[in-house]
Parts: structure tokens; C-alpha cells; sequence
């Protein structure tokens, strides 16, 4: 791609995201929605239509993915001083918050403008997955100031969101069943022309069309993510976290993790041969 298409494809998807934020703002205005519930911990407050029990269970697990997100980073983020407490709106079906919100397409819960938007199902096996991935997009806005690409946002989002957790602890990189992206993996993914090269993931060019195989991205970025926390012991976690608060750009891959075609051995290994044995072998044991 020449250098003048480039700049031309970043304005324009510069006016777009403007006229979305314009969009949802004055939107948002007309929301005809009206909590009965309004809960606050030390770093969340949830405006609620749901339960107070299923309030208090999601505010719960709101500060567990604090502790385990702060934890991860440790010293290595400086701390952005939030101007209040982190905010959600908690629906107490799907149907009610694609209602107000006007929602169209496949979206359970979403992040914008410094708020998140969920429903809760308690019939669910696990009715917080979606809510820890988007707090965590929450997270990484706020609290780390981090200005990621699509691959890095969803692999952060997809590594939270996917970990174990019950009312006492978010058990970082053990892998739930029960959450998105986890239930589609399976052999079919990881065979060559299912695969997508790491490049396309990180520069999203030359890559398959999203809206087409909408899973599978999700799959790769929830794999990549565990990956670079896990892989060799750990061998890539700081270096990724450096990434995370220098740019996530194709250059600084190559520069805090490694050349790009290595590391896609690595990861589609990892993938095989660590993974998915972890993903079947757990299968087995609930059937």
C-alpha cells in the first residue's frame, strides 16, 4: 500500500470514528432507561436493572479483575488517577439492552467512552465473561492509558475475559470452557488455510475479511494473547507489556518480541500442541 493511500484510508476512518462518537453521544442523550439499582465498590459503580444479587455478584467480580489486572501489571504501568469510579450499566436481559441501546449485529456487551455495557443472564454457566472482557477494554482506557491496535486490545480483553473465575479469585490464563472465544476452538482452526498470518493480525492487511470469519479472528487474538503471557514459562510477558505501553505496531513486535516469522512458529505451535490439548482434554472431563 502506497504512502498517500495510507494517509488518505487513516482520515477517513478518522471521520468515521468521529461521526460514530458524534452519533453515540447524541444518542446516548435520548436513552429512555431508567436503573433501579445503583451499587459502588472501592473502584466501580453499576447502574442496574438486574438483581441486587446479580448486581453485587458482577460488582464482585468487577474488583476481582481489578486486583488480577493490577496485579499483572504490577509496577510496570503508572497508574492513571481515574476522575471517579468506573462505570457500567447492567441490564437485566439481552433483549432490554439491545432495545435501548438500539443495538444491531452480534454484540453481547460493548466498551465506549469510558462506560461499559452489559446484560447479565444468571442461567448462564458463566454470565461474567463478557462483562470481565469489557471491563477490561475499560481497564486498559483508563486506568493504563493504553492506545492500542484491534490485535492487542482483543488479545488483552480475550486473556481476562477468558480466565477462570468464581466469587474470590480471577484465575489468570486457566481457561474457562464456557467463554467466548474458547467454545468455537477446535482442530479446524489451527489447519494451514485456517490459519492467519501474524502480520495480517497485527498490520490488518492481507488478512481474510472480518465480518466474514468474525470467530476466528477472535480465536486468534485469544490464543496470541495467552501466548505471549505464557509461552516458555513466561518468556514474552514483559516484553509484551512493553509493546503494550510503547505502540503495538508491526515495528515495535519486531522490536520488543521478535521478528515476525518466528514468533508465528512459536504461536502456531502453541496453538497445537499446548492449547488445544489443555481446551479437548478439559472437554472431556465435563462431558
Amino acid at each position: 500500500m502506497n504512502k498517500k493511500r495510507k494517509l488518505l484510508l487513516i482520515a477517513v476512518e478518522i471521520i468515521i470514528l468521529f461521526g460514530l462518537m458524534y452519533y453515540n453521544k447524541n444518542r446516548s442523550i435520548s436513552f429512555k432507561w431508567n436503573p433501579n439499582l445503583v451499587l459502588s465498590s472501592k473502584h466501580f459503580e453499576i447502574h442496574s436493572t438486574s438483581s441486587e444479587e446479580n448486581t453485587k455478584a458482577t460488582l464482585n467480580r468487577a474488583e476481582l479483575l481489578y486486583k488480577a489486572y493490577t496485579d499483572f501489571f504490577g509496577e510496570s504501568v503508572s497508574f492513571r488517577k481515574s476522575a471517579g469510579k468506573y462505570e457500567s450499566w447492567l441490564f437485566g436481559t439481552r433483549s432490554e439492552m439491545r432495545e435501548t441501546l438500539k443495538m444491531g449485529g452480534w454484540a453481547e456487551a460493548f466498551y465506549f467512552n469510558g462506560r461499559c455495557y452489559q446484560y447479565i443472564n444468571a442461567d448462564e454457566k458463566n454470565p461474567y465473561h463478557w462483562f470481565l472482557h469489557e471491563t477490561t477494554h475499560q481497564l486498559n482506557a483508563l486506568y493504563s492509558g493504553f492506545i492500542l491496535r484491534r490485535w492487542s486490545s482483543e488479545a488483552l480483553a480475550n486473556y481476562f475475559g477468558t480466565s477462570e473465575s468464581d466469587s474470590n479469585k480471577v484465575y489468570l490464563g486457566k481457561i474457562d470452557l464456557r467463554t467466548y472465544p474458547v467454545w468455537w476452538f477446535n482442530s479446524e482452526n489451527i489447519k494451514s488455510q485456517s490459519l492467519i498470518p501474524l502480520r495480517a493480525i497485527i498490520t490488518e492487511e492481507n488478512g481474510p475479511p472480518r465480518n466474514k470469519y468474525f470467530n476466528l479472528y477472535y480465536i486468534h487474538w485469544w490464543t496470541l494473547g495467552h501466548f505471549l503471557v505464557h509461552y516458555n514459562n513466561g518468556k514474552y510477558k514483559m516484553s509484551f507489556i512493553e509493546l503494550l505501553k510503547n505502540g503495538d505496531d508491526l515495528s515495535n513486535f519486531e522490536k520488543y518480541i521478535g521478528k515476525v516469522e518466528e514468533v508465528q512458529r512459536q504461536w502456531y505451535e502453541y496453538m497445537e500442541k499446548v492449547l488445544l490439548p489443555l481446551v479437548e482434554s478439559a472437554r472431556k472431563l465435563t462431558k
